[in-house]
């Protein structure tokens, strides 16, 4: 759910988590939300502690050991790339999870990381199905829009992005029969 595109509070939040009673919460951030994504996870942890919160994005990636040591209510920071991670936290030991920042008995763990993922068809399609695409309107035209991603990570190294960091610094395409397929 992207409770900022519904206009929803953090009373929505609590009474979805109420009654979908997750197991695992996984929250996206970004450097300029990062307390209200931190605010997320201690709301989920208020309502069930068991509930295992993790933080994938830019910031966190870069930022994974002192985001967990300042914030006891993330379980988990995937660094870089996710998809994969995501699926592999929820099929394996923890250990065995490259890419991860987790907790283990009161101490902060940091697995190995991830290889960038170089054959992105591997990957699903998004299921746009359970998103409110009328939500993403375009501010210029009013009209419908969305994105459709053909590659990841770039070649430049500038100094204010976190693009290779997050991405790598080598550009890893789609096919274009996998982004027509998409379309």
């Amino acid at each position: 759910k992207d409770y900022p595109a519904e206009q929803q509070t953090w009373d929505h939040l609590k009474k979805d988590v109420v009654d979908f009673k997750p197991d695992m919460v996984v929250i996206s951030t970004t450097t300029p939300t990062i307390k209200d994504d931190i605010k997320t996870c201690q709301i989920v942890k208020e309502i069930n502690p068991n509930i295992i919160m993790v933080a994938k994005g830019a910031h966190v990636t870069i930022e994974d050991e002192k985001i967990m040591k300042d914030f006891p209510q993330l379980d988990i920071v995937i660094r870089r790339e996710s998809e994969i991670t995501i699926k592999e936290i929820v099929t394996k030991p923890l250990s065995e999870v490259l890419g991860i920042t987790y907790r283990m008995n009161g101490s902060l763990m940091k697995n190995q990381e991830r290889p960038f993922l170089k054959n992105l068809d591997e990957l699903p399609f998004p299921a746009r199905d359970l998103v409110r695409n009328e939500l993403y309107i375009r501010p210029d035209t009013g009209q419908p829009q969305t994105t459709i991603q053909s590659q990841r990570g770039c070649p430049a190294r500038c100094i204010y992005c976190l693009v290779g960091a997050v991405s790598g610094y080598t550009i890893n395409f789609r096919s274009p029969e996998s982004v027509v397929a998409e379309i």
